[in-house]
């Protein structure tokens, strides 16, 4: 495949930025580089997702299982740091209010 038909938004690098509209968000025009084998400049920049792509273009993986584990892992990892939030809230009140 030619680079020049290859899109940033078509990479599986490629982390689409979104804007707040009203109660909703919608994709923004533009996201960013997320792939280990540049530096952190140029994972940084802002990158229009439907003109060219870069040397280190990938496929997105179509494994859906592959994206489930991922999501039930980070929604896992969200549990607990809500929970260890939590934990600290209520010793934080604890040690303000002793006799509680």
């Amino acid at each position: 495949m030619e680079s020049t038909k290859q899109k940033c938004v078509e990479c599986k690098h490629y982390v689409q930025h979104y804007i707040k509209s009203g109660t909703a968000f919608r994709a923004a025009c533009c996201g960013h580089c997320t792939c280990k084998e540049r530096n952190s400049k140029q994972q940084n920049k802002y990158r229009l997702p439907n003109i060219g792509s870069c040397e280190l273009w990938e496929p997105v993986d179509s494994d859906s299982e592959t994206g489930r584990v991922q999501i039930e892992r980070a929604l896992s990892d969200i549990a607990n740091k809500l929970n260890d939030i939590a934990n600290i809230l209520q010793l934080d009140m604890e040690s303000k209010n002793p006799s509680e």
